[in-house]
């Protein structure tokens, strides 16, 4: 998902430097380990778990 989340950063940048958590993903690249992700906030962990859901909607259906 680091990848994934790194390329979708870099193709919408207005999105990606807007919102609550725009500081704490502004540097994040595809070899980041992600340990300084705020991954005890409930919401982040929802919104990763909604992504991860999307993705795997897309690839059972080829998209």
């Amino acid at each position: 998902m680091a990848k994934e989340l790194a390329e979708l950063q870099q193709k919408h940048p207005e999105i990606a430097h807007g919102g609550v958590y725009a500081d704490v993903f502004k540097d994040f690249l595809e070899s980041v380990t992600g340990f300084h992700l705020p991954l005890s906030n409930p919401w982040v962990i929802s919104r990763g778990m909604y992504v991860l859901e999307l993705t795997q909607r897309q690839e059972l259906q080829g998209v």
